[in-house]
């Protein structure tokens, strides 16, 4: 499937766009539990690199690892956003951006 320019693909055997998934609370659920395996495998990765004395592939799974997790953590704040009743959108506040 392609995908217009801009848009972005959680791995390419994804059939939605990351946006629409996003969308919905079950995207979101099935992103961050990728997002979580993904953390988690990188993150023994990463451990084994430093116990077999290889620094620099440890400090770049390291940074993967800080990635993915900053990534879980956007998606579940999405989704407590999005649930969360007091939004200045769902108050009917809106800010022209001019």
């Amino acid at each position: 499937m392609r995908t217009p320019a801009g848009r972005s693909t959680l791995g390419a055997f994804v059939v939605l766009p990351l946006e629409q998934q996003l969308n919905d609370p079950a995207g979101r659920s099935a992103i961050a539990e990728r997002l979580t395996r993904d953390f988690e495998r990188m993150r023994r990765a990463c451990l084994a690199a430093a116990q077999r004395g290889n620094y620099a592939e440890h400090r770049k799974l390291n940074l993967l690892v800080e990635c993915l997790s900053a990534a879980r953590r956007v998606v579940e704040r999405s989704a407590s956003f999005e649930n969360a009743p007091s939004t200045a959108v769902n108050k009917g506040i809106h800010h022209d951006r001019r």
